[in-house]
């Protein structure tokens, strides 16, 4: 006999008892894994909470690559930022079913970042009036006509940053930049002024840095309420951010005290420039709200989210890449220098846009390689039908940006191997070209191979790429993308003429992804500046 919570129990029916459970166990392990025909690939099981973000964290074009290319699919099952959600990234669908306000909407289904941005804007007929106004006031005509406010700002910046690395505090030898305070800084005082129209105090600009700072890193945190977490000192210090907000508008928008609306038609005047607060005023009266400081106050939480961090990755990413390729860095100078000649010290709208061809494609090259977004949230109004497969209403949608750029450098680099263009003349594989064989992504998109993957040129060749998807596609795609084009290519532009820029210490940037664009060490990106002026 046996002894089983203290009884006496024959080995036989313990025996029988284990099989049973044991083949129990193996039925529901099976049928977990079997999905109807119309149901995409991957997982049916994952672990509560953490489901497959480790491997996304750690590399998310890896981790989207290494499924694609498993299911032989670009639709398929995952678990992500605490939700199971299906993962897509055919741009057909995307562009096609994935791209109507009808049978999808924009959300972020991540409880942290809910509290502390509100996205209002996503829905209907108020996200068509908020697409109206803010398209207007970010089209390239309007950021042409305000482009000297941008202009003065970031030179003005950028040569702060030249003369602060002359020579140290005791005057004996150069110092480094730290690129990561120096961008967020400028990117805070064109957010402010000349895209947002509202003016701040000299000694008001470094509070309002800590507060979007610390707020801002609080939206993908693990929303663990204990002091000294992350997730705490964003929600504590959200508060003192709106209150911030609503003195600048106040500064601008008398209040009526009896009701507590914003006036607009007694606007004071802000700084210069585009002006998306006033564009937002436009908002509420089409809508026939009541544009209290509270309510315009939480709509700015989300413009400055824009304003500041996807555009601050960008920047720093394009600055960072160009101190690591040192070449690319030259070419660049060179075509300022010959702009310079051709046309002046000035910097035009047109030099932007047709004058620096190569600058242009440094830049469009690192939002490609380093993109700052990866993916996009939507969630299904209706059953979909996408790729063969269904995605049920009310199911959590990532469109993978990651994925559509890889699979388009792919199909880019087989033409030319059909071509007989001859990969070992580049010194590596076709395997490793392509990311098969053990190889885990497509060598264009490995950010640890500057010297290979980071190829300006692709974008000034007769086979360029046809998109560029980090500003996605359909009724949501970014209406940002001007500007921040225009703002990265400005502070490129103003460093070439000014300066040439090395990483310190020297190397190649191993960067991570995830919950920001940010070097994998943990520490700042330093930048040792040579003043060289064109």
């Amino acid at each position: 006999m046996v002894q089983v919570l203290g009884r006496d129990v024959s080995p036989v029916v313990v025996t029988a008892a284990f099989s049973t459970a044991t083949a129990a166990v193996c039925y529901l392990t099976l049928r977990s894994r079997r999905r109807s025909r119309d149901e995409p690939p991957g997982p049916s099981f994952f672990i509560p909470f953490v489901g497959e973000m480790p491997a996304f964290a750690s590399n998310p074009v890896k981790f989207v690559w290494d499924r694609y290319r498993r299911y032989n699919s670009s639709v398929f099952k995952s678990h992500l930022f605490g939700t199971r959600a299906y993962v897509v990234g055919d741009l057909e669908a995307i562009r096609g079913v994935l791209g109507s306000t009808e049978n999808v909407e924009s959300v972020i289904p991540i409880k942290a970042f809910s509290q502390i941005v509100s996205l209002y804007n996503t829905r209907g007929n108020v996200h068509r009036v908020f697409r109206k106004h803010m398209g207007l006031t970010l089209s390239p005509g309007n950021i042409k006509t305000n482009l000297p406010h941008f202009t003065q700002l970031v030179e003005r910046h950028i040569e702060s940053w030249v003369q602060s690395c002359e020579r140290s505090p005791q005057g004996e030898q150069a110092v480094s930049l730290c690129l990561d305070d120096a961008v967020r800084t400028l990117l805070l005082e064109l957010a402010v002024g000349p895209i947002m129209g509202l003016r701040t105090e000299p000694s008001q600009t470094a509070e309002l840095l800590e507060l979007i700072t610390t707020v801002q890193a609080g939206i993908f945190a693990a929303p663990i309420y204990i002091p000294g977490t992350t997730w705490y000192r964003a929600i504590t210090s959200r508060p003192r951010y709106m209150a911030m907000l609503k003195q600048l508008l106040t500064r601008r928008f008398p209040v009526d005290q009896s009701t507590g609306q914003l006036q607009p038609s007694n606007d004071r005047g802000g700084m210069p420039g585009i002006d998306t607060t006033k564009a937002l005023m436009q908002e509420f009266k089409e809508l026939q709200q009541t544009p209290t400081a509270d309510d315009v106050a939480e709509r700015l939480v989300q413009n400055m989210l824009g304003a500041t961090e996807t555009s601050y990755a960008q920047m720093w990413a394009t600055i960072l890449v160009l101190a690591a390729r040192p070449d690319v860095q030259e070419k660049v100078r060179q075509e300022q220098a010959a702009l310079m000649k051709a046309s002046g010290q000035e910097v035009t709208w047109e030099d932007l846009q047709t004058g620096m061809p190569y600058t242009d494609a440094c830049v469009r090259e690192v939002a490609r390689l380093v993109p700052s977004a990866h993916g996009v949230f939507r969630k299904a109004m209706k059953d979909l039908q996408v790729n063969g497969y269904t995605i049920p209403k009310g199911a959590p949608i990532i469109i993978t940006l990651d994925l559509l750029t890889a699979q388009d450098v792919v199909a880019t680099e087989k033409a030319q191997l059909s071509k007989g263009a001859k990969p070992e003349q580049k010194g590596v594989s076709e395997e490793e070209l392509l990311g098969l064989n053990g190889f885990p992504v497509p060598l264009a998109m490995d950010h640890t191979a500057l010297q290979h993957s980071f190829q300006p040129e692709r974008w000034l060749s007769e086979d360029k790429p046809r998109h560029l998807h980090v500003f996605s596609h359909g009724a949501h795609y970014c209406l940002g993308k001007d500007l921040a084009i225009m703002e990265i290519k400005l502070a490129v532009t103003y460093l070439a003429r000014r300066c040439t820029w090395a990483l310190d210490p020297p190397g190649n940037p191993i960067m991570t992804f995830v919950p920001f664009t940010r070097l994998a060490t943990g520490k700042p990106a330093m930048l040792r500046i040579t003043p060289n002026p064109l």
